[in-house]
């Protein structure tokens, strides 16, 4: 059997998808576990420590050694923005002054996603 051949685009929607199920799914079930409490400790000191991991790499992958202005900052804010989030995650963020960016979120995907679960 031959298998269809996604974009690369599609590719990203799909995987992205998958990681935010597989996190979703982990949370509920450390919540049901663990406590409100305890899952939230748990899921801060994950989200830190894989910052650092995922923070070297879309460097790597920028072609970024060092952040040194708030500009190139925002620059590479956006390029990592674009990079992790699928188009299903309704947002936007502006910088109209420096050193300052303004996030919205127009849509929770996370609420959007359990709704269709039901």
């Amino acid at each position: 059997m031959d298998y269809i051949q996604l974009d690369p685009k599609e590719l990203k929607e799909l995987l992205t998808k998958c990681w935010m199920t597989h996190d979703a799914m982990w949370f509920y079930y450390c919540l049901q576990e663990c406590g409100i409490e305890k899952t939230n400790k748990v899921n801060r000191a994950a989200v830190k420590s894989m910052a650092a991991v995922e923070i070297k790499r879309l460097k790597k992958a920028a072609g970024v050694e060092r952040l040194d202005t708030f500009c190139e900052f925002w620059k590479f804010f956006r390029f990592t923005m674009a990079t992790i989030t699928g188009d299903f995650m309704k947002y936007s963020f502006e910088s109209k002054e420096m050193n300052r960016i303004r996030g919205t979120w127009h849509q929770c995907f996370a609420y959007e996603g359990i709704k269709m679960r039901r």
